[in-house]
């Protein structure tokens, strides 16, 4: 069975700020491994973005994903996920990273779907 066939979500192709930041194993924040990045697919289980860090598989982050639920409306959502895969595109410089989302923020979760929802060809 190949990763594609083990998504339980459509993915949405959008290109979307994240803020992420490395959690320790004590769910404090490693500060020297945090930064921005740009979506490149989002499902409500899972995110894929582009990272000039290699983050390793299984490592914990949270996140800030930036989006515009109406126009000129912009909304950020936190989350949790765990690092499920990697693959290197650029060598040693920039890599795809695919994140499980584990938590997404109660507050914006309904608004958060909906965009996603809107998103989703028709």
């Amino acid at each position: 069975m190949d990763y594609d066939e083990k998504r339980h979500f459509v993915r949405v192709d959008t290109e979307n700020v994240i803020a992420y930041s490395v959690l320790k194993a004590d769910g404090s924040v490693d500060m020297a491994r945090s930064g921005y990045v740009h979506s490149k697919n989002v499902s409500k289980g899972g995110i894929l973005f582009s990272s000039f860090e290699c983050l390793t598989v299984g490592v914990t982050i949270q996140m800030k994903l930036r989006f515009c639920s109406k126009p000129s409306h912009n909304e950020t959502v936190a989350m949790i996920g765990n690092v499920v895969r990697t693959n290197e595109c650029i060598a040693g410089k920039k890599w795809d990273i695919g994140v499980k989302i584990k938590y997404i923020e109660q507050a914006k979760e309904e608004i958060f779907n909906n965009w996603l929802n809107n998103k989703l060809p028709t």
